[in-house]
């Protein structure tokens, strides 16, 4: 599930997964469109080409002049059933490090 609160999103859903023969990856991707204030249910499959019954990531992309956007794993046993509910969390962007002195001490005892 996509949803766009303030302003219209656009992302890019990229599918990644191991390939049935062997070596490389399979990656599809697309675009998808969220109507500001709505929310968008995508289903999302392995990619044609992945190994069978194999686990796969999805790589949510907001693009460029999109309103911000909020994504979340819906997992059902059927159609009027949902098991779970899962919030995607964004992936750390930024590392704090210690302040830097002039000092070989770090390097050299």
């Amino acid at each position: 599930m996509l949803s766009a609160p303030a302003s219209a999103a656009r992302v890019r859903l990229t599918e990644i997964a191991p390939a049935s023969r062997g070596g490389a990856s399979v990656t599809v991707s697309q675009v998808v469109s969220v109507k500001a204030g709505r929310t968008l249910v995508t289903p999302v499959t392995a990619p044609r080409g992945a190994k069978h019954r194999s686990a796969f990531a999805l790589v949510i992309t907001p693009l460029a002049g999109s309103g911000p956007v909020y994504a979340a794993r819906v997992e059902t046993q059927d159609q009027n059933t949902i098991v779970s509910i899962i919030p995607a969390v964004s992936a750390l962007t930024t590392i704090s490090l210690p302040p830097v002195r002039d000092s070989y001490t770090a390097i050299s005892p």
